[in-house]
């Protein structure tokens, strides 16, 4: 079976589900990744797209979700996101507008990633200041 990869923002790919210029029952993958490269022509199996975590409301992510839950109910959404939210809330909004049922987290401790893992070098910088306050919060004109 022949396979096609297209690079596209989520907005182009929305407009060209909706033109018609991709056929949305040939979509077999929905990947969530990086993407820029606009028209096409040939059938659609796999689609890269970027950033998960904005796939929720309104957003085009969603809208691509929607659309092929109703006219293709046969593909997969890999979604990918290294900051899925800072409340259980927003983590849940993004499980459900792409209908999520697994999730694997992972980190700079994670085994399978520690060899790509450089290590990390803090350094610390301590700034005096060298006049008074006369408020703890309006600093004098420089």
């Amino acid at each position: 079976m022949e396979k096609h990869i297209f690079f596209m923002t989520p907005q182009t790919l929305m407009n060209d589900l909706k033109t018609g210029n991709c056929n949305p029952t040939d979509i077999t993958l929905l990947v969530v990744g990086k993407s820029y490269v606009h028209g096409f022509t040939q059938p659609l199996y796999h689609i890269i797209l970027d950033e998960a975590h904005k796939a929720t409301g309104d957003y085009a992510y969603a809208q691509i979700v929607r659309y092929l839950m109703a006219t293709n109910g046969h593909f997969r959404i890999l979604a990918l996101t290294a900051t899925p939210g800072a409340k259980p809330e927003a983590v849940q909004a993004i499980v459900d507008s792409l209908h999520i049922s697994h999730i694997e987290i992972r980190d700079e401790n994670s085994h399978d990633l520690r060899q790509y893992i450089l290590p990390k070098v803090c350094l610390f910088h301590y700034v005096w200041c060298c006049f008074a306050h006369t408020s703890p919060r309006k600093f004098p004109p420089i």
